[in-house]
């Protein structure tokens, strides 16, 4: 299983002592699909194939942290 995560942060001085971080992270960046496990029932006709993904889609998010 390959996924790949990236976060980007930068923080900004406001006044002595006092900051705001501005952040940025992306989950699976490249979008990469990760089949499930192999079915394992011995009479099913799919008996060890892979019929199902265990897919989690590209997410984005982004925060604001206030530092004291």
């Amino acid at each position: 299983m390959k996924n790949v995560d990236f976060g980007l942060y930068k923080t900004f001085e406001i006044a002595r002592g006092y900051a705001v971080m501005f952040r940025l992270d992306a989950f699976n960046v490249f979008n990469q699909v990760t089949w499930w496990y192999p079915d394992n029932n011995f009479n099913s006709p799919t008996f060890m194939k892979l019929t199902a993904t265990n897919y989690t889609p590209r997410t984005l998010q982004a925060g604001v942290r206030f530092l004291y």
